[in-house]
């Protein structure tokens, strides 16, 4: 009963993770980072520094992808994230469930056999398309 309990804490813990590939330059961490939707709303002399891809699955947030961005940018040393795109992607992964069933006949001794399929359950997943900028001092 104990391994079944730890089991199912790591599947809850597993599900709803959101993943972040960042392609840039590195600079000390920073403890504040400015978030912006418009280049326009930014206000000040910048330079892009990196561009970033955060991901999460069916089980994730927005917000929760959001979250783990923004401490990205924290770890990687930028002053704001720039939002490019935020949107639901539906994936190529389907879920197929087959059942057989054999049952014996006892009058004429044929075995029947009959296999229920469910299939076709799309997962959805979030992406946030971003770029990491600096303030030009």
């Amino acid at each position: 009963m104990y391994w079944i309990s730890v089991c199912a804490a790591l599947v809850v813990l597993a599900a709803g993770c959101a993943h972040v590939d960042y392609v840039g330059e590195l600079y000390p961490r920073t403890d504040h980072v400015d978030l912006f939707f418009s280049e326009a709303d930014i206000g000040r002399p910048y330079k892009v520094v990196g561009q970033v891809l955060a991901t999460g699955d069916q089980y994730t947030s927005a917000a929760r992808v959001q979250r783990r961005l923004m401490k990205e940018a924290r770890e990687k040393g930028a002053d704001g994230v720039l939002i490019l795109e935020v949107a639901r992607v539906r994936g190529p992964e389907h879920t197929r469930y087959d059942q057989t069933t054999t049952e014996a006949r006892d009058e004429d001794g044929t075995t029947v056999q009959t296999t229920r399929t469910v299939s076709d359950q799309t997962a959805e997943s979030k992406r946030i398309r971003a770029s990491f900028i600096k303030y030009r001092d």
